[in-house]
């Protein structure tokens, strides 16, 4: 079992900021607000209006899970959220990564100056706890900071440095514990022990596409959806446009061929979990 002994582990970024918590919000943009208004016209209450997306932004503090979960409630099951965190408490991150793991949630951990038009003016970059929220999803996109734990809580340096080193022991367990549970590469826990915590190591599931899925929940896709064909699509797209001549007709119905079945793909993909969110229960905020 582990205890903490009264001490507040915090990533690197929490010690010199204010105690505000994150900003949590529904980014909405005309195509949204048009899906609300045809949503209410079906009957669907006013009060739970439809949210596609929403947005994390600003350090993660106490009480940002409650807040999370009264938005996720007051939706129609929003399932993408975007990651703009510096950081912040590691009970609340780990907190909203398993309710990410339990509902589905996917996640997006974009850089500044995103050229997406609805996350284009939300600054701030995924990084330190953040990142174990990003790990909790089971749909990943983009790119988050890694660094170990630490404190800045006086008690812990007034321990003995045997007591220092068994509550350091215990924090670094934990984290690797959840990300393990997380089905995170061991690559991955290994990078972020093994970075200062004045540093930053950025990993991103462009360079590591093991890191797109959590392996259990693409074998469970796999089973009703077959390979996901996506990835020899934009492996094949890329190749045809650094081609110094003409793309063949036989070519282009290669591509076509796995566009549609990445289409094809995807769809009973986002299927299968809207059919497994519809059987879960709202959350409960404790």
């Amino acid at each position: 079992m582990i205890r903490i002994v009264g001490l507040i582990f915090l990533f690197i970024f929490t010690a010199a900021s204010p105690a505000i918590g994150a900003d949590i919000f529904c980014v909405q943009d005309s195509k949204q607000i048009a899906l609300d208004n045809e949503y209410r016209e079906k009957g669907i209450s006013s009060e739970r209006s439809l949210c596609r997306l929403v947005a994390i932004s600003g350090p993660i503090l106490e009480g940002d899970y409650k807040k999370l979960i009264s938005i996720y409630n007051a939706r129609v099951r929003p399932n993408i959220f975007t990651l703009h965190s510096p950081g912040g408490s590691v009970a609340e991150a780990l907190k909203i990564g398993r309710f990410f793991r339990k509902y589905l949630i996917a996640v997006i951990a974009p850089n500044d100056g995103s050229d997406d038009d609805q996350i284009s003016n939300i600054h701030g970059r995924c990084a330190s706890a953040c990142a174990l929220i990003f790990f909790g999803s089971v749909d990943r996109a983009g790119e988050v900071g890694l660094h170990r734990p630490w404190t800045n809580d006086p008690k812990f340096a007034q321990l003995s440095p045997e007591m220092a080193a068994n509550q350091h022991r215990e924090m670094i367990g934990l984290v690797t514990d959840y990300l393990r549970e997380m089905e995170a590469p061991e690559s991955i826990i290994e990078l972020m022990t093994s970075t200062g915590p004045s540093e930053i190591s950025w990993v991103n599931t462009t360079d590591m596409a093991k890191l797109k899925y959590p392996p259990s929940f693409i074998d469970w896709i796999r089973a009703t959806c077959g390979d996901d064909p996506s990835q020899d699509y934009f492996t094949l797209k890329v190749a045809l446009g650094m081609l110094h001549r003409r793309v063949t007709s036989e070519e282009m119905r290669a591509l076509r061929d796995l566009e549609g079945r990445s289409n094809v793909w995807n769809t009973c993909h986002l299927e299968k979990i809207d059919h497994y969110q519809a059987q879960l229960s709202a959350p409960s905020i404790k």
